[in-house]
């Protein structure tokens, strides 16, 4: 019976080794550290929280209870603005729109393999709980504008930054090939200055849910 039952679940879990895809999608609840500008009344700083939706598609591969995956990431466009000066001769407003996009090299460790019973097609499903991390590179795109009573400014910035995370979640495979995931992303986007704004640090609490299809 034992025997059976561990056949059964390490078919269910797909643990033969080989190639997969993903695609992800979910929330993400961003902050941003110390955003100001140069321009600033008084020098005075706020912290901005934003919650925008984040896509993502990923190539990896599956060796025993190790997965690793190299994976983009587009994160939607979001705008930020600040009150500078109460003055109509300086800057009153500055605004940017911040967008986005990167690639993640991520390796993952399954800690254990839980039945859940029969699925679809008589398969046995099972819970399988994973850890993670990730290195990569992130390209932060921002439109600035500032205005005063007279004029008003508009520049591009591209700011590359180095990335890091980190992931906990959980996977139940529904066919011997398909698992749907479900986790936590933690991801450091990194700070990002030009001459109208600045800001210290972009983290992001990521919740993802996401398919993955093994070949």
């Amino acid at each position: 019976m034992l025997a059976v039952f561990s056949a059964s679940a390490t078919l269910a879990a797909g643990d033969r080794d080989g190639p997969y895809v993903r695609v992800d999608t979910g929330i993400s609840f961003e902050e941003i550290g110390s955003f100001g500008s140069g321009f600033d009344y008084r020098q005075d700083r706020w912290h901005e929280d934003i919650t925008m939706p984040v896509v993502g598609f990923g190539l990896g591969y599956k060796s025993g209870r190790f997965r690793a995956d190299l994976a983009f990431d587009y994160r939607w466009e979001k705008n930020l603005g600040k009150f500078l000066h109460p003055r109509p001769d300086r800057f009153l407003r500055a605004d940017a729109d911040i967008t986005s996009y990167g690639i993640m090299a991520n390796g993952y460790w399954d800690t254990a393999t839980i039945s859940l019973g029969r699925g679809f097609g008589d398969t046995g499903m099972t819970l399988t709980p994973y850890v993670g991390a990730g290195v990569g590179g992130t390209i932060l795109h921002v439109e600035t504008a500032s205005a005063d009573n007279y004029r008003s400014y508009t520049s591009d910035y591209e700011k590359h930054n180095f990335t890091w995370a980190a992931m906990a979640g959980a996977a139940v495979q529904v066919t011997e090939k398909t698992a749907i995931d479900v986790g936590y992303r933690y991801q450091d986007l990194g700070p990002f200055t030009s001459s109208p704004l600045a800001f210290d640090d972009l983290t992001a609490h990521d919740l993802r849910i996401g398919l993955r299809y093994s070949f």
